[in-house]
């Protein structure tokens, strides 16, 4: 392992959002597809590995 990817808390409601409308995105619900693209907006924090022990602690 290099390196560790996390969402951002701000991330979180539109992540919990997408999970909920991906059945109806996958259905082809154009609404729940814009709310899955929503949540994959969001950037993913980059880590390096060493940085491992201090996030386990938060």
């Amino acid at each position: 392992m290099v390196s560790v990817h996390l969402d951002d808390d701000l991330a979180l409601d539109d992540v919990a959002a997408a999970v909920r409308a991906l059945p109806a995105a996958d259905a082809g619900d154009e609404d729940a597809q814009a709310v899955v693209d929503d949540a994959e907006g969001h950037e993913l924090l980059w880590f390096d590995v060493t940085e491992l022990d201090d996030l386990v602690d938060r």
